[in-house]
């Protein structure tokens, strides 16, 4: 299977799909009202999968490069997303407005800006990734903590 936009010279080099197992994990939620303070930054990483709660301060800006093909949520707020991809050769930007309730894929070599409005609340992202990224690799969601206006 090729992933739509890309050009793979070989078919070894795509990653093999996980067929002996349904990888799981758990990030403990708060109760109903959203996302704890004590989630923001945690981490369930293995060799299977990838799943971290990250936020990003009202005003601050983030990107990011995926060397994995992922999917999130947004828990909490609201923020422009500014993206290209690779099968553009990142010559084409287009534009998101995410609020709480939004759901969105991102493929593999995409590359994304998050800008959370000043007069937001913080925005909580859940993200979810397979193959995962075992340690070793930067951690976004203590890069996203650390990102300022």
């Amino acid at each position: 299977m090729m992933y739509p936009g890309y050009w793979i010279s070989s078919f070894d080099k795509i990653p093999k799909p996980i067929l002996d197992e349904i990888p799981k994990g758990n990030i403990p939620w708060a109760a109903p009202g959203g996302v704890s303070p004590a989630t923001v930054g945690k981490k369930y990483d293995t060799a299977n999968m990838t799943v971290d709660v990250a936020e990003l301060a009202p005003g601050a800006s983030f990107f990011w490069f995926f060397s994995t093909d992922e999917m999130h949520y947004v828990c909490q707020g609201e923020a422009d997303l500014v993206y290209s991809f690779a099968s553009t050769s990142h010559t084409e930007q287009k534009k998101l407005h995410l609020v709480t309730g939004d759901f969105y894929i991102v493929p593999l070599g995409a590359r994304l800006t998050w800008t959370v409005p000043a007069t937001s609340k913080p925005f909580k992202l859940l993200s979810i990734c397979q193959p995962g990224m075992p340690d070793g690799n930067p951690s976004r969601p203590a890069q996203m903590a650390a990102a300022k206006k």
